[in-house]
């Protein structure tokens, strides 16, 4: 299988969180070998010699991580974009073991929201794809060039003040300030 990383980002408005370009082994635990292009916490594209033979859902280990439950959700050629039935992140560890932790629970929201910055002269577009009391993860076209300090408008929310606390492909997760 001759393998070629190319990057397509044509479906990232469709996507509910940003895949990382990568090429990473991995096996289907149907015996069969295939190659790992982008993967995200909620699922993957991968590359495969037939594609077509695959049933709906199947078990997919990366790296000779746990397996990982998986649906298609869509086919092209010999690639298949999978999503994670389970609750894992992207290398097959959970929440949990990672040790990351929230105060509040998190409430997925998908509204359009602004980032202001620069006292109100710069702003960039973005989405929330979840919200809490404390803070968000938002979904931003340039994440890079968002400063560690800015203010986000919620169009069907608050305004909150935030701090950076990491920035993953297109994702932000933010902490809320007080007022």
């Amino acid at each position: 299988m001759t393998l070629t990383k190319r990057t397509n980002v044509s479906n990232i408005g469709r996507r509910s969180s940003a895949r990382l370009p990568t090429i990473r082994s991995a096996v289907i635990l149907l015996e069969s070998e295939c190659a790992v292009f982008d993967v995200s916490e909620r699922g993957a594209r991968i590359l495969l010699r037939d594609p077509m033979t695959f049933p709906e859902t199947f078990k997919l280990s990366i790296d000779s991580g746990p397996p990982r439950v998986c649906r298609i959700a869509w086919r092209k050629n010999n690639e298949l974009g999978v999503e994670f039935l389970d609750s894992h992140g992207p290398a097959g560890t959970s929440r949990a073991r990672t040790g990351e932790s929230r105060r509040g629970n998190r409430e997925k929201i998908f509204d359009k929201a602004i980032i202001v910055y620069n006292d109100g002269f710069c702003t960039m577009d973005c989405q929330v794809i979840d919200y809490s009391e404390d803070g968000a993860k938002l979904k931003a076209l340039n994440p890079r060039d968002c400063p560690t300090y800015f203010q986000l408008r919620i169009k069907h929310g608050p305004t909150r003040n935030c701090m950076v606390l990491r920035r993953n492909g297109y994702e932000i997760g933010v902490r809320f300030l007080p007022d």
